[in-house]
């Protein structure tokens, strides 16, 4: 292969990537060079990924409004929570921080995640279930999210991502779950550079 060819590999790869997460294909390539954030594409609001969501119009998104600065999905998945487990305790849904360790933002920075806190587990329980209290909040979600009852895409727990699998960092005396859809680009909070708390 050439050069060129690979080039336009690249390009190519690059722009259809772009275009299905609803980022701006120059921005993309800058951030892989320069580490800096990407740009939502114009017209597609809060940086969201532009696939359509059953039950949300095209165009729309599922992200924050008012002065709540949760989504939706968030907000019935803690009235879920508060129904299923009452008394329990948020470490937080709405907080404008990049994943630990990288610059891509948390899905918490849009409101697109909570924290349930439970009693800290041994490390060494990693991906393995048992009848902790968290084990219980995270077997809870994964039944939601797997029968649809709630939208939920993530559900972190023992450094194990439980819906789609995968090693993930700490998470061992908090359960971490995401809403669906799971949001992209840049946001709000963190208009005008990256803020990391």
């Amino acid at each position: 292969m050439t050069g060129v060819s690979i080039l336009l590999v690249i390009t190519g790869g690059t722009l259809i990537y772009s275009a299905f997460k609803g980022i701006d294909p120059r921005s993309l390539f800058t951030s892989v060079l320069t580490g800096s954030p990407v740009t939502p594409l114009p017209g597609i609001p809060g940086g969201t990924t532009g696939v359509t969501t059953p039950g949300v119009a095209p165009g729309s998104t599922n992200a924050p409004s008012g002065s709540s600065r949760i989504t939706p999905a968030i907000r019935q998945i803690e009235s879920a929570l508060n129904k299923a487990f009452p008394g329990w305790t948020s470490g937080g849904d709405f907080v404008c921080k990049n994943i630990e360790g990288t610059n891509t933002p948390s899905q918490h920075a849009w409101g697109n995640a909570v924290d349930v806190m439970v009693p800290p587990v041994s490390s060494s329980g990693y991906r393995t279930m048992g009848n902790t209290p968290g084990d219980a909040v995270a077997k809870w979600a994964i039944a939601q999210a797997h029968s649809g009852t709630l939208p939920i895409d993530q559900v972190i727990w023992r450094g194990w991502e439980w819906i789609h699998g995968g090693n993930v960092y700490d998470h061992f005396n908090h359960v971490h779950i995401t809403g669906a859809p799971q949001m992209s680009g840049v946001p709000p909070c963190m208009t005008g550079g990256t803020k990391g708390h």
